[in-house]
C-alpha cells in the first residue's frame, strides 16, 4: 500500500509538472491520489489502534529530540480552491494541487514516523523519511512569494523530523544540514514577527 501511494503521488506530480496539462484531469488525478493516500493512512491508524489524541502533540525520542507529530486535518473546509471552483488560472491550479499533495504526503510521513517511534520499526522510519522527502520536493515547487502559514509550518516540521530520523540512524553530520535549515527558517520567522510587532514611529514636525 505504501508503494502504491508513492507511485500515485509521483504520477500526480508528473501531471502537475506537464506544461500542457489538462487541469481538469490534473484536479481529478490529484483528488484520486489524495483519496488513495488517505485510505492508506487510515489503515495504518487502525492497525496501530491509535486515538486522534495520540497525534495531537509532539513526541520525544530516546535522545530527547522533539518530533513534530501534529497532522493537518483534511476536510471540505480546508480543501484547496482547485477542487471547489474552475475559475482559476493554470498557475493557481498547479499551486493549490501541489500544496494539497504535499500536505497529504506529510500526514503519511507522520503516521509512519509515529509508528517507528512507538515500536522501534526501522522500516517505518525509512518510509517516513521517503514520504517527508516527497512532501519537501512538492513544497519546493510552490511559489515562495505566495508562502502560506500552513506551508511554512509543514516545511519546518519536515526539516526537524528528517533531522531526527537521520540522527537516530547515526548520520549526525547529514542531520545537521536539516537542523541548520530549520534554524534559518526560524530565524527568518522571528525577524518577521519582530518587524510586525515594532510600533510605527511617528514623525513630529517642529
Amino acid at each position: 500500500a505504501f508503494a502504491d501511494s508513492m507511485r500515485a503521488t509521483k504520477r500526480a506530480q508528473q501531471a502537475l509538472d506537464s506544461p500542457a496539462a489538462d487541469y481538469g484531469a490534473v484536479i481529478a488525478e490529484t483528488y484520486q491520489t489524495i483519496t488513495e493516500v488517505q485510505t492508506h493512512i487510515q489503515a495504518l491508524h487502525t492497525q496501530q489502534q491509535s486515538s486522534p489524541a495520540a497525534f495531537a502533540y509532539g513526541m520525544h525520542d530516546h535522545r530527547g529530540l522533539i518530533v513534530y507529530t501534529r497532522p493537518v486535518l483534511l476536510n471540505a473546509n480546508n480543501c484547496p480552491k482547485a477542487f471547489q471552483t474552475t475559475n482559476l488560472t493554470a498557475d493557481q491550479c498547479r499551486e493549490s494541487c501541489t500544496e494539497f499533495l504535499a500536505v497529504t504526503m506529510f500526514n503519511m510521513a507522520l503516521t509512519h514516523h509515529i509508528n517507528a517511534l512507538s515500536n522501534g520499526n526501522a522500516a517505518s522510519n525509512q518510509k517516513a523519511f521517503s514520504s517527508y522527502k516527497m512532501a519537501l520536493s512538492l513544497l519546493s515547487k510552490c511559489n515562495a512569494a505566495s508562502m502560506t502559514a500552513l506551508r511554512a509550518t509543514i516545511n519546518k516540521a519536515i526539516l526537524n523530523n528528517m533531522g531526527q530520523i537521520l540522527t537516530s540512524q547515526g548520520q549526525v553530520q547529514v542531520a545537521r544540514q536539516y537542523f541548520n535549515g530549520l534554524s534559518a527558517l526560524l530565524e527568518v520567522a522571528s525577524m518577521e514577527q519582530m518587524e510586525q510587532e515594532q510600533p510605527t514611529k511617528q514623525v513630529q514636525w517642529d
